[in-house]
C-alpha cells in the first residue's frame, strides 16, 4: 500500500516538474552556440525541455550564448600554450 502512495507521489511530481506553469509565459530559451545545451531552471542540460516536447506548436525565441564551461575551455591555459614569465 504505501509503494502505491510512494509511486503515485513520484508520478505527481515529474510530470508537475516537466509543465509549464500556468498563466506563466516562457519568454526565451537561451542555449549555448559551442556544445548546444540549453539553460533551463538555473542549470546547463544536454536534453531540451520537456515542455518543448509536448507541445509542438510552442514557438519559443532562442538566445544564443557560452555556457561556464564552454568559457573556461576557451580561456584556458594549457602546459604547451603558457609562456613563462622572466
Amino acid at each position: 500500500m504505501f509503494k502505491k502512495f510512494q509511486t503515485l507521489a513520484k508520478d505527481w511530481a515529474i510530470g508537475a516538474a516537466n509543465k509549464v506553469p500556468r498563466g506563466r509565459r516562457v519568454r526565451t530559451l537561451t542555449m549555448c552556440r559551442k556544445c548546444y545545451t540549453f539553460f533551463y531552471r538555473n542549470s546547463w542540460h544536454f536534453e531540451r525541455p520537456d515542455y518543448l516536447r509536448m507541445d509542438q506548436d510552442l514557438e519559443i525565441p532562442v538566445r544564443f550564448t557560452e555556457c561556464q564551461a564552454c568559457m573556461e575551455q576557451e580561456m584556458a591555459f594549457y602546459d604547451m600554450d603558457a609562456t613563462p614569465v622572466s
